[in-house]
């Protein structure tokens, strides 16, 4: 039997979709959308719930199971710690397990504030990728 170019696509359809590697990208690419709101502002708040709220929303996605977040490291852009003292970001490391395998991810928050308080603003960029195994 001669297959149908309609027929040809819809069984790569489905075979991509069984394809584990093709789900991780997709999830991927939903947990970018899920961050871009997070990730086009600037932030003025002392508690850092602006960062909780955009690990919970990436936490929503279908697919994620859970998310390890650990507490935000403060470094220099330069030498991980300023000669000043003063702090130039902010990063968390995310630990996302996901019904289609392992992600990993940085939060960094960049000092946007004024010389005597650096963090009194911020902005957010998150990345991720696949965890080696």
């Amino acid at each position: 039997m001669i297959k149908t170019y309609d027929s040809f696509i819809t069984e790569q359809k489905e075979d991509r979709s069984m394809d584990r590697t093709y789900q991780l990208n997709l999830l991927i690419n939903r947990l970018y959308t899920a961050s871009r709101p997070y990730t086009s502002k600037l932030y003025s708040d002392s508690g850092w719930q602006n960062v909780y709220d955009h690990v919970d929303a990436i936490g929503k996605v279908k697919g994620v199971i859970s998310i390890d977040m650990s507490s935000g490291t403060y470094y220099n852009y330069f030498a991980g710690t300023s000669s000043d003292n003063r702090p130039a970001y902010r990063e968390y490391k995310l630990d996302i397990k996901t019904e289609y395998g392992d992600i990993e991810g940085n939060l960094i928050c960049h000092s946007a504030g004024k010389p005597d308080d650096v963090f009194s603003a911020y902005d957010m960029t998150c990345t991720f990728w696949k965890k080696q195994q």
